[in-house]
């Protein structure tokens, strides 16, 4: 698996080991009716308890469906599988309760899984609500933020309430018979559904002109039967199928969602792979693709945060006694950055070509790309350009700010601090400045985007500075290749659940001067 790859994260694991879990609750609920037999049941609990055996299997279905599912990404994914999941236990036990009722000696037993379905009731509905929020994409939105931390209190007072039963009668009794009843206050448990739809019907509206028709529709569906429902539930006397109702609504959210993006994904899904395929074709992937060159050791990395990238690298050769190596980041993501990396790189490559020093380059592409009317972006660039024999370094910084030095006399990396210009494309008619270095035997480079020290984890914490140059130092002896896959393996070990919000794209080099002779 490289390293573009989505990996298996323990809490994905977690999910795959949830079946298991799913398998053995429907082996105990078949057993246990099987057990005490059904001959005592009202015909109408009969047919609802057939109805959640099949929403149980249906669970296990539509489970399975999301885990393969490519549409579902991220917290959306883990949102949608842990209501399934919720769902299924919930009905499990409830399912447990039609023979439990008005046998008086699993009366505790009996108050015990009640007060756990009660449970599970106000997690579905808060997971439901988080899901609605996260495949809409409104996660960020500070009202949105707001809105769930009060569901989140509402929820844990209402589950407070349901594992107090335990002790006291407060939603519903079991008398010393073994028979369930409900309390004055379990209308407690409609309010609490009904909040729940009118949050989604309010962020709905209030979200309308950035969420698509077919969206809000999926929203007002689940709200329309909700609502009939629990109408329907309140006067109902011979059915209740709670969970399989919740089911039929996820059915519908499921395929509402993905039936909208199902032939558009996979269209998209392919022209994606094969603008990937042509990204990573444009950028060198033999280090170094030089013949017979002692001098220097040189290798780059570059991991897109999307399928494609803004970021890139590149290097080769002027003549026998020049090389050019650069670092780019084009200040944005996706498709977009992508095409104008691609025609940056092919502007530096060219102009790299009809000679001059970095200056005169970045000055020349800066001026192409700013005579148009319509420059959509810019890009931050590292561009350096060294004379082999004698370790004469011309460089520009032009908005990458982001450089490492190693003297191969200290051993000790550090991370230079020299004042990055305009990135390119950025102000017209800018004129660069070449700043000079003297690179000695043994001298190391760490050129890198800003993707590596903001790499940060769930709670926000970043990646940082230190900890990069703690990566570098430890790598201090190794090969450039070594040094980029540790940090790569770094960076993924600093935050491994968290998904990758930006490019990342490092290049390593190291100077060895004549004949291959370090210090």
């Amino acid at each position: 698996m490289d390293a573009n790859t989505e990996k298996i994260t323990k809490k994905n694991r977690a999910f795959i080991l949830l079946p298991v879990l799913m398998v053995v609750m429907l082996v105990v609920v078949f057993g246990f009716f099987s057990s005490y037999g059904i001959d005592r049941m009202e015909k109408s609990s009969i047919v609802d308890a057939g109805f959640e055996f099949t929403a149980m299997l249906a669970s296990i279905l539509l489970y399975g469906c999301s885990m393969l599912d490519g549409m579902q990404k991220g917290s959306d994914r883990q949102y949608f599988i842990s209501l399934v999941f919720v769902n299924f236990m919930a009905t499990g036990l409830d399912l447990m309760t039609y023979i439990l009722d008005g046998v008086a000696e699993y009366r505790y037993f009996h108050i015990f899984v009640i007060c756990f379905v009660y449970c599970c009731d106000y997690i579905i509905g808060f997971l439901l609500l988080n899901y609605m929020v996260a495949f809409l994409g409104l996660e960020k939105e500070k009202g949105i933020r707001v809105t769930g931390k009060i569901c989140a209190l509402i929820t844990a007072v209402e589950i407070i309430l349901a594992i107090l039963n335990l002790f006291f009668p407060i939603l519903f009794e079991i008398n010393e018979e073994g028979v369930y009843s409900t309390t004055a206050l379990d209308p407690i448990n409609s309010l609490y559904t009904t909040m729940i739809t009118l949050v989604a019907l309010g962020i709905a509206m209030a979200y309308r002109k950035k969420i698509t028709r077919v969206q809000f529709f999926a929203i007002v569906i689940y709200a329309m039967i909700m609502n009939v429902f629990l109408v329907f539930f309140q006067y109902a006397t011979v059915f209740y199928i709670n969970y399989g109702v919740n089911l039929i609504i996820f059915f519908i959210i499921y395929i509402i969602v993905n039936v909208k993006n199902g032939n558009k994904g996979a269209v998209i899904e392919e022209e994606l792979s094969s603008a990937k395929k042509i990204q990573e074709s444009l950028l060198p992937n033999l280090f170094p693709d030089f013949v017979d060159v002692p001098e220097f050791d040189l290798h780059a990395l570059n991991l897109p945060a999307k399928e494609i990238g803004g970021d890139y690298y590149d290097f080769f050769k002027l003549d026998d006694d020049h090389i050019v190596f650069l670092v780019g980041n084009v200040v944005g993501h996706g498709v977009g950055a992508s095409l104008f990396m691609a025609t940056s790189k092919a502007m530096i490559n060219m102009q790299s070509q009809l000679g001059g020093t970095p200056a005169d380059v970045l000055s020349n592409v800066n001026r192409r790309i700013t005579s148009s009317e319509n420059r959509p972006m810019s890009v931050e660039i590292w561009m350096g350009m060294l004379d082999i024999p004698s370790g004469k370094l011309k460089y520009v910084d032009a908005g990458l700010g982001r450089l490492a030095i190693m003297r191969g006399n200290t051993k000790v990396f550090e991370i230079v601090h020299d004042g990055a210009e305009f990135p390119v494309g950025e102000k017209k008619e800018y004129r660069y400045t070449d700043r000079e270095l003297i690179l000695s035997p043994g001298d190391r480079l760490f050129l890198f985007t800003d993707g590596v020290p903001h790499a940060k984890r769930k709670d926000g914490t970043q990646f940082g500075n230190d900890r990069l140059i703690e990566v570098l130092n430890r790598n201090n002896d190794k090969t450039e290749e070594e040094l980029c896959n540790d940090m790569s393996a770094s960076i993924e070990a600093f935050a491994p659940d968290n998904r990758q919000t930006d490019d990342i794209t490092m290049l390593g080099f190291t100077y060895k001067g004549k004949q291959g002779e370090t210090v």
